[in-house]
């Protein structure tokens, strides 16, 4: 499943770029932590990358916090493959876990994907409001990327831009569309966004 998931992501990665659809924003793809104590994953990884004629750069791995940090110290070394192959590493669902600072600041991690469940109570929710600032400082200081999940409306999101989030994902962003639509999406997104900046 996991191969057929990546060679599936790459070749859709391969069309964008054909329709020179500006790629700089990877396509993330979940996977399991069970795939880490298989040795010959980054070699197949980046064969679906080779097949597909695209950079390992254009994908990011996401795994739970939960499997990540599981997994962490026993499957360092196929975690360094992916990241020596030129795969970006994402913890997801970040706070729901059990992780450790010094597992995190050892894995060779990415990006770090805020839970929903903080960044949907934030703005109502003090607490949670702390929380979700204090892991972007942490990604930052780090230096990884912060990706907040959940971003529901327009005052969300200008508080996410405030505290220096990286990037946000949410309905208020888009719902999920289909892969032969995100070309239409993006330019007109930045067309938008060249408009309010003019």
């Amino acid at each position: 499943m996991t191969d057929w998931v990546i060679a599936t992501a790459a070749e859709q990665a391969a069309r964008w770029r054909a329709d020179h659809l500006d790629l700089e924003i990877a396509v993330a793809v979940n996977f399991s932590a069970r795939d880490l104590a298989n040795l010959e994953l980054p070699d197949r990884l980046q064969q679906h990358c080779l097949n597909a004629a695209i950079d390992p750069a254009f994908l990011t791995l996401e795994l739970t916090e939960t499997g990540a940090m599981r997994e962490a110290v026993q499957m360092m070394d196929v975690l360094t493959r992916l990241r020596l192959k030129g795969f970006k590493l994402s913890i997801d669902d970040f706070g729901t876990g059990y992780s450790s600072l010094v597992q995190l600041q050892q894995a060779p991690f990415s990006e770090i994907k805020i839970d929903l469940s903080f960044v949907t109570q934030m703005m109502s929710n003090p607490g949670c409001r702390v929380i979700v600032e204090i892991i972007i400082d942490l990604a930052r200081k780090l230096g990884l990327q912060s990706v907040a999940e959940g971003v529901e409306d327009a005052a969300a999101l200008k508080t996410l831009i405030d505290m220096g989030c990286d990037m946000a994902q949410g309905y208020y962003i888009s719902r999920p569309i289909a892969p032969d639509v995100m070309p239409r999406f993006v330019r007109s997104y930045e067309a938008a966004r060249a408009k309010t900046a003019a």
